[in-house]
């Protein structure tokens, strides 16, 4: 699915590029209508659809138009890796590593499997300092 990706180029083959591009959706409002919101975040584009199960398919086409689009019009291999250098607004990528990190949290949870957190309440005699 398209929320656990990873950036970067995968491989390189005979004249085409695999690339693997960041992408999430969430729940939101668009003109006051409740949808869904998707998001590439190393293109920067996004869509918004009413419903949950049209998010990674309109992304999908949307990363599609993009990268036809700019493998149509590059001049150069130079330009073409410009064109693909677009990352969002800091505050998009940062949701999408935060909602990374609450995805992950249930795996988290496993690494500390058996480690446990307590206070320990004593009471101990107050010192008694003596005053030259």
């Amino acid at each position: 699915m398209l929320d656990q990706v990873q950036e970067g180029v995968v491989g390189e083959d005979k004249g085409r590029i695999e690339l693997r591009l960041r992408c999430f959706g969430y729940p939101g409002k668009n003109n006051g209508v409740e949808g869904f919101f998707g998001h590439c975040i190393d293109l920067n584009l996004t869509v918004w659809r009413s419903r949950y199960d049209e998010i990674v398919d309109a992304v999908n086409e949307q990363v599609q138009g993009y990268l036809e689009a700019v493998a149509q019009t590059a001049e150069s291999h130079e330009e073409f890796e410009q064109l693909l250098h677009r990352p969002s607004p800091i505050a998009i990528r940062a949701r999408f590593h935060m909602y990374g990190l609450v995805l992950a949290i249930p795996r988290i949870i496993k690494w500390f499997k058996g480690v446990f957190l307590f206070t320990s309440e004593k009471e101990v005699p107050a010192l008694q300092l003596s005053h030259s």
